[in-house]
């Protein structure tokens, strides 16, 4: 066998290991904190109504308390 031959078998084996050990890695739930929105204008307007009401569709679909700043 040639050194080119050993070198590219030695990459498809790190290479398989790679993906079978990223395979096993469990993912944390995201978002694991409240998720939070900042409204930069007088609360009580038209963004901060917005902002709300779409704090509160998020909360439903996410399960995770939104906050509105």
């Amino acid at each position: 066998m040639t050194k080119t031959l050993l070198s590219r078998m030695a990459i498809s084996i790190m290479a398989a290991t790679a993906m079978l050990a990223a395979a096993h890695a469990h993912a944390q739930a995201y978002p694991n904190k409240p998720i939070k929105i900042v409204v930069p204008f007088a609360p009580g307007g038209g963004s901060d109504f917005i902002a709300r009401f779409i704090a509160q569709r998020l909360q439903t679909s996410m399960g995770q308390p939104v906050i509105v700043d």
